[in-house]
């Protein structure tokens, strides 16, 4: 709204830990300027509302990867994107709107905003799902997958091994192991009836899955249900590529 024409749109995939935000500016010579020079630079602010962690990564980039360790959060994370001002700067209110004609150049701090795009939730289904946590209890190599009503939100707790908790921090084929195991959970924590019943969660992972494969029998049948299937439908392996192996392939 203060700019003429200018127009700006940021494209973000989230995953499980990371985000890969893309940056685009068009009809915004000034700002582009501001780029160039190193005067500003595109920036991601990550919020997490139930840990309260919050962080701004920057980049001289437009496509740049943002991160978060799974220590720091619980349930939704939030991706702002825009462009940030790195140093104290002074704008010509006469490229900006009608608004700003009368007030001669317009003083921009340095780390206030200079675009700002639409807030992303950027928690993947994963991560709404499951809570993992350790159990130096457990021995090594194991792990326990219980529903969670504690949160107001449903939720499975993965207790973990020392080592498997750490491997799940990198490790995306034991996170679907764990998710797994939370699937084999589901004709038990979900309730039947009525869609109008159905927690939000619940009806979330419905419609996914049947828009993925009409017809899939689900939790209310537990003698067919596949919980194997069901997870790896909304996570699916992504095994290493064979020595020699091109990933076009």
């Amino acid at each position: 709204m203060d700019w003429t024409d200018a127009q700006y749109t940021a494209d973000i995939r989230a995953g499980a830990g990371q985000a890969t935000v893309t940056h685009r500016l068009s009809n915004a010579p000034v700002l582009e300027h501001l780029i160039d020079s190193r005067s500003a630079a595109w920036a991601v602010e990550i919020r997490c509302p139930k840990t309260l962690m919050a962080k701004i990564e920057s980049s001289a980039e437009a496509r740049h990867v943002v991160k978060w360790d799974a220590d720091d959060v619980d349930g939704d994370i939030f991706i702002m994107p825009g462009l940030l001002a790195r140093e104290d700067l002074r704008l010509d209110a006469s490229d900006l709107t009608s608004l700003y004609q009368d007030i001669g150049d317009l003083h921009v701090p340095q780390g206030y905003w200079l675009a700002r795009g639409y807030t992303c939730r950027a928690s993947t289904l994963l991560e709404s799902l499951l809570s993992f946590r350790l159990d130096k209890g457990l021995k090594k190599g194991r792990m326990e997958v219980a529903s969670d009503h504690g949160s107001g939100n449903l939720r499975f707790v993965v207790n973990m091994a020392p080592d498997a908790y750490e491997q799940a921090r990198y490790d995306r084929s034991v996170q679907i192991a764990a998710l797994v195991g939370a699937c084999a959970q589901f004709p038990h924590a979900f309730r039947s009836g009525d869609d109008d019943d159905e927690l939000p969660l619940v009806r979330e992972l419905r419609e996914r899955l049947e828009s993925i494969r009409p017809g899939i029998t689900l939790w209310e049948d537990p003698a067919t249900y596949d919980p194997a299937m069901v997870a790896t439908l909304l996570e699916p392996f992504r095994p290493a590529p064979v020595r020699g192996e091109s990933d076009s392939e």
